[in-house]
């Protein structure tokens, strides 16, 4: 018994046209927004990087160390820390008001001197 119909077979979704349309209306948008920006729209990029991205991956790196991670878990991190920078550091504010702002193991430490 098969259910194989030639009268139905399915295309792939590549092959219709209503998809190569929408392909074709992406690829002119992309090509539009790339060749509309300004000098002024990149230095606003480089800014945000340098007031978010930077930070974040700078402070995932030191949380990080104190907490004794290995050094390609930390190179992780701290990438997807600069990925999502203002994220990160929204998250690390959180942190920092509930008194979380030590790693464990600097918290541990400290308790242990006192």
């Amino acid at each position: 018994m098969s259910y194989h119909n030639e009268e139905s077979e399915i295309t792939t979704s590549t092959n219709s046209p209503h998809m190569l349309l929408k392909l074709e209306q992406f690829t002119t948008a992309v090509k539009e927004t790339a060749s509309n920006s300004s000098p002024t729209s990149v230095a606003l990029t480089i800014v945000g990087i340098l007031l978010f991205s930077i930070p974040a991956a700078y402070l995932s790196w030191r949380w990080n160390t104190g907490l004794g991670l290995h050094f390609i878990v930390k190179i992780i991190y701290a990438f997807f820390a600069f990925m999502f920078g203002l994220f990160y550091l929204l998250f690390f504010v959180l942190i920092a008001r509930s008194g979380e702002t030590l790693p464990p193991r600097v918290r541990y430490a400290v308790k242990q001197r006192q």
